[in-house]
């Protein structure tokens, strides 16, 4: 009996890789997809995508009594899936880092970049800002202040407004900024940039922003 069960177990595996090795990778990827949802601050790149070295000018700094007003509805801005964002980040102090909610005068353009997981977030966060800007020179060095570049001042007559700037952010170089659910590493992957549209009236004065992720 003891010869017989050791020819069995001496036996060789012939399984197929997938047979001997299906419940691994089953249990990688249902413990990947909950990673993505449970824990959302995981980021693509360890640390915040925007790297400021300069100080914020004067133009972005606000009294906090301000950065907590919430923004007005926007009836050319608001969709569905903002709604729930909406609730979520209800001010421009909502959108900020800790550090830069510590003081009695906010600097704006200290967004938390991590904590946007798709395009909605951002879009309400940008709502939020711009709204508070309101002014074209001053939405200008907040896109400059988070390193947001190829700004491009162009003649629009799109929905009422006059004026369309199209700026671009480099994920190749400095990583999405959707970058809070982990699974967004490799769909950022196919992407070559971020692009921020933001439209005014002839008067410069803020109208309503999108974002969009440029495809390769």
């Amino acid at each position: 009996m003891g010869e017989e069960n050791s020819e069995i177990f001496g036996m060789k595996d012939t399984r197929s890789w997938w047979r001997k090795k299906r419940w691994w990778v089953v249990g990688s990827i249902l413990f990947a997809i909950w990673v993505g949802i449970t824990n959302q601050r995981i980021p693509i790149f360890m640390g915040d995508p925007i790297i400021r070295t300069q100080p914020a000018p004067p133009e972005l700094i606000f009294p906090i009594g301000d950065a907590r007003l919430s923004i007005r509805r926007n009836s050319r801005f608001l969709l569905s899936e903002h709604e729930k964002y909406l609730r979520q980040f209800p001010s421009v102090l909502s959108c900020l880092t800790d550090k830069a909610q510590e003081t009695e005068f906010i600097n704006v353009g200290a967004i938390d970049w991590m904590k946007f997981s798709n395009q909605w977030a951002v879009e309400t966060c940008l709502e939020n800002t711009f709204q508070l800007l309101q002014d074209k020179s001053r939405i200008v060095l907040w896109l400059r202040y988070n390193e947001i570049q190829k700004i491009k001042i162009i003649e629009t007559n799109f929905n009422g407004s006059k004026i369309l700037i199209s700026a671009f952010f480099n994920s190749n170089l400095n990583g999405s900024i959707i970058s809070r659910n982990i699974i967004k590493k490799y769909i950022s992957k196919l992407s070559s940039g971020e692009i921020f549209t933001i439209n005014f009236d002839e008067n410069n004065k803020y109208m309503f922003s999108g974002f969009s992720i440029q495809s390769k």
